[in-house]
């Protein structure tokens, strides 16, 4: 642009979240490095906050938990393009830890808070349904009401309706309101992308039968952790429910990039500890710590590596991370379901 700046993205975040808008009044090089800090800040709240549902008779989970957001590129990713992941995450992992000491009121707020920042966290509010934890469900949901009425005034009710019906459907389908990204760009790590390249569509949505796929994926994946978690659980075995919900979140949109992965990093987390501690067999060991690999690894360094290797490579490695994404589903969805049949205590 003629200001020097480059051009940003269009807005396809809920409405609430304008309530941030006021901050466009700082100097933009004053709020990247604020926000590069307060981002700094909000991880070590959520190795503390995910320490605190996850760690009691697990002493191994905070210090796991430091190394996988200490060595995970995704995380400086992160911090390093502005994103807000580390932000949401906070909140769900706030809300994680209070529904643990069951303080459901409290974790409903603070997922509502995410949700409203960010769609995605509303799987865990399915999730809660499904474990029958209401009082937290209505409280998320409250939540998300009270700010969107807070919210008009900067968005009035008309804009609120077309982002809900107009702009919020079309996520289905790559149509993130006028997002110009293409689906194919290398670093997108959402099984989408596999679709699109062997149904292409447009370049930047996808087409018609690879939508169909897409929605299948979502609900089939929304399924088989229904099935799967539909029993009673203990403390370990709700963290990996929780850790293959934040993973799902990564595999089912159209879009995944690198500083989204940052959601991924608790499953490595509950899923070697458990390994480790003999709740599950040391074969899933292997495969957290290979999968944790791949999703930690620098991303440049994986495309350079990419384009050296030549075909078929180029594209083994190119998918690589989404391979891994998903041996980290099926670790944690495997250790969500190990006791679910077991009431804690016994």
């Amino acid at each position: 642009r003629r200001d020097g700046l480059a051009g940003v993205h269009p807005y396809f975040y809920p409405p609430p979240f304008l309530l941030g808008a006021p901050i466009a009044h700082v100097p933009l090089t004053t709020a990247y490095r604020v926000w590069f800090w307060l981002d700094l800040v909000l991880s070590v709240v959520s190795v503390a906050f995910l320490a605190a549902a996850w760690g009691r008779g697990r002493p191994a989970v905070p210090w796991l938990l430091a190394i996988a957001f200490g060595g995970a590129t995704a995380v400086a990713n992160n911090h390093g393009m502005g994103q807000m992941n580390v932000l949401t995450l906070a909140l769900v992992a706030g809300g994680l830890a209070a529904d643990e000491r069951d303080r459901q009121g409290l974790a409903g707020v603070l997922l509502g808070v995410a949700c409203m920042a960010k769609m995605s966290p509303a799987f865990f509010v399915a999730w809660w349904m499904l474990r029958g934890r209401y009082k937290a469900v209505g409280a998320a949901v409250l939540t998300g009401v009270v700010l969107s009425v807070a919210a008009f005034a900067v968005v009035p009710w008309s804009v609120q309706w077309h982002f809900y019906t107009g702009v919020l459907p079309g996520f289905g389908s790559g149509d993130y309101n006028g997002l110009s990204v293409p689906i194919g760009l290398f670093g997108n790590h959402a099984l989408a992308d596999l679709y699109n390249i062997l149904l292409p569509g447009d370049g930047r949505t996808l087409s018609p039968v690879a939508r169909l796929l897409s929605t299948a994926t979502l609900v089939g994946v929304l399924a088989v952790m229904g099935v799967a978690f539909r029993g009673p659980s203990d403390a370990v075995a709700r963290s990996g429910q929780a850790a293959a919900v934040a993973v799902a979140m990564l595999i089912v949109p159209v879009y995944t990039y690198e500083h989204h992965l940052v959601w991924a990093l608790p499953a490595a987390v509950v899923v070697v500890d458990a390994a480790l501690s003999g709740r599950l067999g040391k074969g899933w060991l292997v495969l957290a710590l290979a999968c944790f690999f791949v999703v930690a690894f620098d991303l440049e360094t994986l495309r350079a590596l990419a384009r050296a290797a030549g075909d078929p490579w180029t594209r083994v490695l190119a998918e690589s991370k989404l391979w891994a994404l998903i041996g980290l589903f099926a670790a944690s969805l495997r250790l969500g379901a190990s006791y679910a049949r077991r009431p804690e205590g016994t």
